[in-house]
C-alpha cells in the first residue's frame, strides 16, 4: 500500500538535471522559489528534513535478464506520440563504467542491447541520484522519480502536441501550469528571465516547476506501476504523476 505526506508544513519540490547542474523548484507553505546547484548532494542539504522531492531522473537499474523497467514500459505506453521523451535506463554496472563504448558492451552482456549515447550524456546524474539514495535515510528528501511529459500529459488530459525545446511547446506547457496555478508565473518568469540558458534551458526550468505540481498534489498520486518495484538494492522503480 502506497502511503503519501499529509503535513501541511511539509516542503515540496520539483528537480530536473540541466547544464550546471541541477534546476529546482521549492513550495515551502506559501513561499514559491527557485535555485540553481551544481550537484544533487547540494541540493539536498539546503532542504528540510522529511521534503517531498520529485526528480525527473530513474531510480532504480534494469536488472540482468530484464528487457526494460516496468514502470518505462509503462509510461511510453501513457504517452503516444511522446514514447521517445521516456529514456532507457541502463543496468547498473553501465552506469558506472568509464566511457560509452565500455558502458555499451556491458549493458549488452547484461540485458542483451545496448542505449543510445543521449542516455550516456546524462549517465552522470543518474549516478549522482544512485550515490545519493545509498545514503538514505540520512538525505533530507524523499525522493520520488517522476516524468514531465506524463505530468503534463496528466494535467493537459493529453500529450503535447509540440516539442519542449520550442518556443510554442514551452508556452503551451506554461499555459498548462497557469491553469493549475496561475499565481505561480510571476516566480516561473523570473526564473526564465534571470536565468542563463548556458546555465539551464527554458524547458529545464518548466519542467522543474511542473514536477514541483505534481509533487504538491500528493492525494492525486498515481504509480507507474501500482505495486512496488524494488531493483536488488531495493530501490522502488515507480514513476510518479497526478493523471
Amino acid at each position: 500500500m502506497q502511503t503519501t505526506p499529509t503535513e501541511h508544513n511539509t516542503t515540496y519540490v520539483g528537480i530536473d538535471g540541466c547544464k550546471s547542474g541541477w534546476f529546482v523548484a521549492i513550495l515551502q507553505g506559501e513561499q514559491l522559489r527557485f535555485q540553481l546547484c551544481h550537484t544533487l548532494a547540494e541540493v539536498d542539504a539546503r532542504l528540510p528534513r522529511h521534503s517531498i522531492v520529485f526528480i525527473d531522473m530513474p531510480i532504480g537499474f534494469i536488472e540482468p535478464g530484464e528487457a526494460q523497467r516496468q514502470c518505462d514500459r509503462l509510461a511510453r505506453q501513457a504517452l503516444p506520440g511522446r514514447r521517445g521523451s521516456v529514456f532507457p535506463v541502463p543496468c547498473r554496472k553501465a552506469v558506472y563504467a568509464d566511457d560509452y563504448p565500455t558502458a555499451c558492451d556491458i549493458n549488452a552482456a547484461e540485458i542483451g542491447k545496448r542505449f543510445p549515447i543521449q542516455t550516456w550524456h546524462i549517465v552522470p546524474k543518474i549516478r549522482e541520484v544512485h550515490q545519493l539514495l545509498q545514503t538514505q535515510p540520512r538525505c533530507n528528501g524523499d525522493y520520488y522519480e517522476s516524468h514531465p511529459e506524463l505530468v503534463f500529459a496528466g494535467f493537459a488530459q493529453a500529450p503535447m502536441a509540440e516539442l519542449k525545446s520550442t518556443a510554442a511547446g514551452q508556452q503551451a506547457r506554461l499555459a498548462v501550469i497557469a491553469r493549475q496555478v496561475p499565481h505561480w508565473l510571476p516566480v516561473i518568469e523570473q526564473a526564465l528571465n534571470e536565468t542563463l540558458k548556458k546555465h539551464a534551458k527554458p524547458d529545464d526550468i518548466i519542467d522543474a516547476f511542473v514536477l514541483l505540481l505534481a509533487a504538491s498534489q500528493p492525494k492525486h498520486w498515481q504509480y507507474l506501476p501500482s505495486v512496488a518495484d524494488p531493483d536488488s538494492e531495493g530501490l522502488n522503480r515507480q514513476i510518479v504523476y497526478v493523471p
